[in-house]
């Protein structure tokens, strides 16, 4: 009896001892970062890029809120982003060039020309905005919108980096569309090598901390999305130790360290698909299909999504 309560005394012990080391290295959080890389110039489809919109869903995680969720266990599900690429044949107008800047009021009242003077601003701030309208109006003319849906198939394998003793949380980063804007040191020697295959252009986010620097963006698909998974630490004591910050800052990934990207094939879609599947998705990843359309689907979508379906999907 008495070595039966030792016995089961250590037992105890050691289950609290591999708890607290399990507990000491438990993600708190996950982070989903999304990036859009379209060709800056595109004749055939419509010009200067304008704008994107999308819905991402890295399995229960999503690009929706904050950067930052509450930890949910590893990606379930799949892999499912919906975007729109907007287009102009000469981008935005410059509605300050062409109409001017804001017209200020004015503000001293007791002057003896407030009445005249508030009666010109108001003339003025009147034709700036009809101004301003007819170039809205002009460009939602002429604007031409591309829709894509990509999702990864049941048979993905979501890989993750090795854990290590400083883990501190997952960090999913995502492109809709190729990878791109990436800094000479964002890419592998073998990508160095063959910079003619690349794209190149002025880098859109560092081109003033780096004025005039060239970025690239990879070889691929403008109808797939493409992720990497990152791991950040937590951070080192200070002298005094204190932790400056709960993990260790990892770099934008366009300035980080080459990455491995694994492909997601998509396929192009049309409006009314991309406004459906723009609302089921922000419900969840097991939503974020075409299943339960009523609208038409041609062979080669239907054969997608086919592809694309999971026995979870509701």
């Amino acid at each position: 009896m008495r070595n039966l309560k030792i016995n089961t005394l250590l037992l105890v012990l050691l289950s609290i001892t591999f708890t607290a080391c399990a507990e000491k290295h438990d993600d708190k959080t996950f982070w989903v970062k999304l990036y859009n890389t379209t060709p800056t110039y595109d004749k055939t489809n419509g010009g200067k890029f304008v704008s994107m919109d999308s819905v991402l869903r890295v399995g229960q995680y999503n690009n929706l809120e904050k950067i930052f969720q509450k930890y949910k266990g590893p990606i379930k599900g799949s892999i499912v982003s919906v975007w729109s690429v907007t287009r102009l044949p000469n981008g935005k107008a410059d509605t300050y060039g062409i109409c001017g800047n804001q017209v200020e009021s004015p503000t001293n009242y007791l002057e003896k020309s407030y009445d005249s003077d508030n009666y010109k601003y108001k003339m003025k701030r009147t034709k700036r905005k009809n101004c301003v309208k007819k170039l809205q109006a002009q460009d939602e003319l002429d604007k031409v919108n591309q829709y894509f849906y990509a999702r990864s198939k049941p048979s993905l394998k979501i890989t993750y980096p090795p854990k290590t003793p400083n883990h501190s949380h997952w960090e999913a980063t995502v492109y809709n569309g190729r990878v791109g804007d990436l800094t000479p040191e964002a890419l592998t020697q073998e990508q160095k090598d063959n910079l003619h295959k690349l794209r190149k252009h002025e880098c859109y986010k560092w081109s003033s901390p780096k004025r005039g620097s060239d970025c690239y963006d990879l070889e691929g698909n403008d109808t797939s999305l493409y992720y990497t998974i990152r791991e950040h630490l937590s951070s080192p004591p200070t002298k005094d130790g204190v932790l400056s910050s709960q993990w260790e800052g990892l770099k934008d990934i366009r300035i980080s360290p080459p990455q491995k990207w694994v492909e997601i094939k998509g396929i192009s879609i049309n409006k009314e698909q991309y406004d459906y599947l723009s609302e089921v998705c922000k419900k969840g990843e097991e939503y974020c299909h075409l299943n339960n359309y009523t609208g038409k689907l041609t062979k080669a979508e239907k054969e997608y999504m086919d592809s694309v379906k999971y026995g979870s999907d509701k």
